[in-house]
């Protein structure tokens, strides 16, 4: 936390002296010029304005005006929450009593400058307390009434989402196969946690192998994908991180190249799908993600070609694995 006061000549009130007091037993340093009647207490990350430029706003705000009429110590607390957006609680206290609000903006230039502008009015008697008669006795934290539900309407969020992203198998098409995947849903976000249901489709195109001891012969597969899945994750500043649990329908075409006989033309079974999920905020309505599944399969086909002749029978080509990885690298969208 940095700090600065501005005293002015006067002798500060006894409101003003208890509030100094508490902030005395912080990690606050208090002193500067003489020239004003702002008492400031500035709590911000490194982006923001430093404690000297915010004095020089008030400074600029209060102008040529005549001598202001009040004393004030002004204290800021300003944070960047989850979706990108600055927020700063802001308390000011007057021999009039103590007023606290909410502000939000896209940058904390802008925060800052809201200060600057709000502590100046307090300074010059024009802002009031919540309520005059009860200002003495009213809880210096009580927000107003509009703030406070702006503030409430940031905590739960409910978004569609949509994304897409590079998506790669290994297990169920012969060796490391890439695809393309693309997903929509619904997220809701409590705090700092948020729910994810969505549902996604997948293509993995043309993986070829060869028909074993046969020269010249060979097979080629396709999968395709359709998952629905539920992601809990949690908030650290802007990274995302959680599990996520579903199930999908898996489809695999097989065609032979110069075989006696054609692969069959498509199997499809059921698998259950465990993944983790990482998410990075790059804006507030932006995020990139990297998701690692794990896919068990409830049953897998068996794909063979049949060999004509003395030697006839089934060749086997290719056979799913029950227990296959994925991996995918996207961006994600959000609405509202």
């Amino acid at each position: 936390m940095i700090a600065q006061g501005l005293l002015g000549s006067r002798r500060p009130r006894p409101v003003l002296l208890a509030v100094s007091a508490s902030v005395a037993f912080s990690s606050t340093a208090l002193g500067g010029p003489d020239d004003s009647p702002v008492r400031l207490v500035w709590d911000a990350p490194s982006p923001c304005p430093n404690v000297e430029t915010v004095l020089a706003e008030i400074k600029v705000s209060l102008g040529s005006a005549p001598a202001p009429r009040e004393h004030a110590v002004v204290e800021a607390h300003v944070n960047l929450d989850e979706h990108g957006r600055w927020n700063a609680t802001l308390r000011t206290t007057t021999r009039a009593g103590t007023n606290e609000r909410q502000l939000e903006a896209e940058s904390c230039a802008a925060i800052a400058s809201a200060i600057a502008l709000v502590s100046a009015v307090a300074v010059e008697g024009a802002e009031a307390p919540p309520s005059a008669t009860a200002a003495p006795v009213s809880p210096p934290t009580a927000p107003a009434p509009t703030p406070a539900k702006e503030h409430s309407s940031s905590v739960l969020r409910s978004q569609l989402l949509l994304g897409a992203d590079l998506a790669a198998d290994e297990g169920a098409l012969p060796g490391v196969r890439f695809g393309g995947e693309v997903a929509g849903g619904w997220g809701l976000r409590v705090s700092s946690y948020q729910l994810r249901a969505l549902a996604s489709g997948s293509l993995f195109p043309s993986a070829t192998t060869d028909v074993p001891g046969r020269k010249g012969e060979s097979g080629t597969f396709e999968l395709w994908t359709a998952t629905a899945r539920a992601c809990g994750t949690r908030s650290f500043g802007s990274i995302e991180l959680g599990p996520c649990l579903g199930g999908e329908i898996d489809a695999m075409s097989g065609s032979g190249e110069g075989t006696g006989k054609s692969l069959p033309s498509t199997q499809v079974w059921g698998s259950l799908v465990g993944s983790a999920l990482g998410a990075l905020d790059i804006g507030r309505a932006i995020a990139l993600f990297v998701r690692v599944d794990g896919v068990l399969a409830l049953a897998t086909p068996t794909f063979v070609v049949h060999v004509l002749g003395d030697a006839g029978g089934d060749i086997l080509v290719h056979h799913p694995s029950s227990l296959s990885g994925r991996g995918a690298v996207g961006v994600e969208v959000h609405f509202f």
